[in-house]
């Protein structure tokens, strides 16, 4: 089980997808291919991030037999895609909570 917030201060390159490292590897086994290696989704909610108008819904992706978390966002028309770091306000006012849980290897 894992809860949390995040606030993003600032952002020395702005460029990438957003991701956060969480304490413990996430779950080896996955997919085949980088596109389905994930296993897992923490739901999240975001404050004051610059998210594209259509968005619904944020959770965290996470890899496979890794600690990142990569935020993920899920549009009105069912598609979903990366948060960019670039979309960033970078005004020291946003937040990333979240809480959910997630399997290790161990």
């Amino acid at each position: 089980q894992i809860t949390g917030r995040v606030r993003v201060d600032s952002v020395s390159s702005q460029s990438g997808w957003l991701q956060l490292s969480l304490p413990f590897t996430n779950i080896s086994s996955g997919g085949a291919t980088p596109d389905q290696a994930y296993n897992g989704q923490i739901p999240c909610t975001t404050h004051d991030m610059n998210l594209d108008a259509s968005v619904i819904s944020t959770f965290l992706e996470l890899a496979s037999g890794s600690t990142g978390g990569y935020l993920m966002c899920q549009r009105d028309n069912g598609s979903w895609f990366p948060f960019n770091t670039s979309d960033l306000k970078n005004n020291d006012n946003e937040y990333i909570a979240f809480s959910g849980t997630y399997q290790t290897d161990a």
